[in-house]
């Protein structure tokens, strides 16, 4: 990847823990590799979310990562999906 490249517009791909081998493998056949960020698993992004926002730096993270899902969230979902995930991150920190 360029080191100019802008991370915001590079692709990361989420999948079953079971495909992310598979996936990758296909990128890299096909020479494509370079234009995924990552290939995160359900497992990485349940682990990541749980230290986020219960773990030892959830003080310095919950707050943060919550806001900015939420503004990703109300750019991309209709106001009713935004709504039910943001009461769900809010009931999962209590």
């Amino acid at each position: 990847m360029r080191q100019d490249t802008d991370l915001s517009t590079v692709p990361i791909i989420v999948c079953k823990d079971v495909e992310k081998d598979v996936i990758v493998s296909l990128l890299s056949q096909i020479g494509w590799r370079s234009h995924i960020q990552s290939v995160v698993s359900e497992t990485d992004l349940v682990n990541w979310y749980e230290k986020a926002l219960r773990g030892q730096y959830s003080e310095l993270l919950a707050d943060k990562l919550l806001y900015v899902l939420l503004k990703k969230l109300q750019k991309s979902s209709p106001p009713s999906i935004t709504h039910q995930i943001l009461l769900k991150c809010v009931n999962m920190k209590m």
